[in-house]
Parts: C-alpha cells; sequence; structure tokens
C-alpha cells in the first residue's frame, strides 16, 4: 500500500496496480486525478496494461466503475479523502457506529 501511495504521489494523482512490491502498471492523471496531460495514444496504451495487470489481480470491479467510486458529485455516496460523503446533502457519513 505504501508502494501504491507513493507512486500515486509522484504521478500526482491517477491509478496504479501494485503486486509484491512492484508498480505492475499506472496511468498518471495529474488533472484532478482524473484527466491526464499527455497524448491519447500514451494514455491508451497505460490504460490497456493497467487493465490487464488489473485483471491478472483477479479484481472484479469494473475498472470504470472503481474510478468514478471517488467522485463526490456522483449520487448517492461517494468515498473522499474526508470519509463516506452523501451526495446532495455533501454530509460526512461516519465509517464506524459507536456502541
Amino acid at each position: 500500500m505504501q508502494l501504491a501511495v507513493a507512486t500515486l504521489k509522484k504521478l500526482r494523482g491517477g491509478v496504479c496496480v501494485v503486486r509484491d512490491g512492484r508498480v505492475l502498471a499506472q496511468v498518471a492523471l495529474p488533472t484532478a486525478g482524473l484527466i491526464s496531460d499527455r497524448r491519447a495514444r500514451w494514455v491508451a496504451k497505460e490504460t490497456t496494461q493497467l487493465k490487464k495487470a488489473w485483471l491478472e489481480m483477479a479484481c472484479t470491479l469494473p475498472y470504470m466503475g472503481f474510478n468514478l467510486i471517488p467522485l463526490s458529485v456522483i449520487p448517492e455516496i461517494r468515498i473522499t479523502d474526508k470519509g463516506l460523503v452523501t451526495v446532495p446533502g455533501m454530509e460526512i457519513v461516519p465509517l464506524f457506529e459507536k456502541a
């Protein structure tokens, strides 16, 4: 996990697949963590490699669906850097209930 976070920090946002202490694939998305500043052919090549690594890791979540989870503007609840947030109320929801 530390390698994944360090990789995303270095990329200034994006997506990466890490296994056994090695980055298998990465796509830099430095504009709001959503958009690349590189030419489409490079992003397409990196995304193809990432999807391949994603499948090799037996991830069953759709790649694009996974990328949309953190978008706090898409209803109804989203994961953000602040925690779980309801949309459109924009209220932070606790991860755990107090006993």
